[in-house]
């Protein structure tokens, strides 16, 4: 069976929080874990996940929260996943390299990076956006480059109670299952949204809406 993307082994709770953490500069409260009465919690806007706060040596307290992430914790979980099937769907699924992008732009000189610039006809002023970056405030386009890793294809899904879900996603609770030596995934699905319960973990995966372009694995439930 081929092994998940990343093989780095997790050592403790704090990793695995890292792993549900987002990565958006307009959204830096998504960007680190943080606390929320007795528990840690991490999110991107698409995963969540929280854990008692007694596991975790690493102090979140200070950091902003996010204060409706506990109204998507599920209150029972009724229906089960094997881990090992997901597993098997996730072997079937081909790893692709995995790219970051270098951001090579520089501030516009033309509007000193604050995205506008004053246009003057006869007696009349406006400020409108710079032509020459659209009103960005920089100019110059990012790099796509290979880290050297592989990655699942995201165009693959999978399928659970005819939901589907990222296999990116997926491929994140199989490593929480993993660490916590869980051989089955407990959830409840809320409409699109697949809440589980691993070990001491639980949170949410938000499902998507396909465009008929991807390929999609059905899972089995018990």
């Amino acid at each position: 069976m081929k092994k998940l993307s990343s093989q780095k082994k997790i050592k403790n709770y704090e990793e695995i929080l890292e792993l549900f953490v987002g990565n958006d500069e307009l959204r830096p409260q998504m960007n680190t874990p943080f606390e929320i009465d007795n528990y840690v919690y991490s999110t991107d806007a698409h995963t969540l996940i929280r854990v008692k706060k007694e596991l975790v040596k690493q102090d979140y307290s200070s950091n902003k929260t996010i204060s409706s992430a506990e109204n998507f914790i599920a209150k029972k979980y009724p229906c089960s996943i094997s881990v090992e099937e997901l597993k098997g769907h996730i072997s079937e699924i081909p790893l692709i390299d995995e790219v970051e992008f270098i951001d090579n732009s520089v501030e516009c000189n033309e509007c000193n990076g604050c995205g506008e610039v004053e246009w003057e006809y006869e007696n009349y002023t406006k400020d409108d956006n710079c032509p020459k970056c659209d009103g960005s405030g920089r100019v110059g386009a990012r790099k796509e480059v290979k880290t050297g890793n592989k990655i699942l294809d995201p165009d693959y899904k999978l399928e659970i109670q005819s939901r589907k879900y990222s296999v990116i996603f997926i491929e994140r609770l199989i490593k929480v299952a993993d660490f916590e030596k869980e051989e089955v995934i407990l959830f409840n699905i809320h409409n699109q949204e697949f809440r589980f319960k691993i070990g001491n973990f639980e949170g949410i995966v938000m499902g998507i809406i396909c465009s008929g372009d991807e390929k999609v694995f059905k899972v089995k439930n018990k």
